[in-house]
């Protein structure tokens, strides 16, 4: 996931335009039979100075389920506008994403991080996967 990780929870510091305070989201992600989540809140940083702002998906199915979750994580995402965050940087979820190969925990946690995480900006001095 390129991220740091305590009691169940991901953290990742990206960037915020302001070097010296970078933005901290907490994450988690949700593969079990049968449904596949997310959840992603910055709580720390410059944007989650009027309190935390993020968002929870969750829907039924298996691994078109997290690419439908992928997309509606990205259009969330694009209405808050965290400081950082460009689409550019990642495949658009209409192409697909490759699984073969991949067991199911990888399919979700790779999707998450390949075609929503990738998206926003390294916090400078934070290395994904150091």
């Amino acid at each position: 996931m390129g991220a740091r990780m305590g009691r169940a929870i991901f953290i990742r510091d990206v960037a915020s335009g302001d070097p010296r305070s970078p933005d901290r989201w907490m994450l988690h992600q949700a593969a079990n039979d049968g449904f596949r989540g997310l959840f992603l809140v910055c709580f720390d940083g410059p944007s989650a100075a009027n309190g935390p702002r993020g968002l929870v998906v969750l829907s039924n199915g298996d691994n078109d389920a997290m690419l439908f979750n992928m997309a509606m994580a990205r259009a969330m995402l694009e209405a808050l506008e965290p400081a950082g965050f460009d689409l550019g940087r990642v495949p658009d979820v209409a192409a697909g994403f490759d699984t073969a190969g991949m067991r199911q925990e990888e399919i979700v946690n790779l999707g998450f991080k390949g075609l929503v995480l990738d998206a926003f900006a390294e916090a400078p001095g934070f290395e994904l996967g150091k």
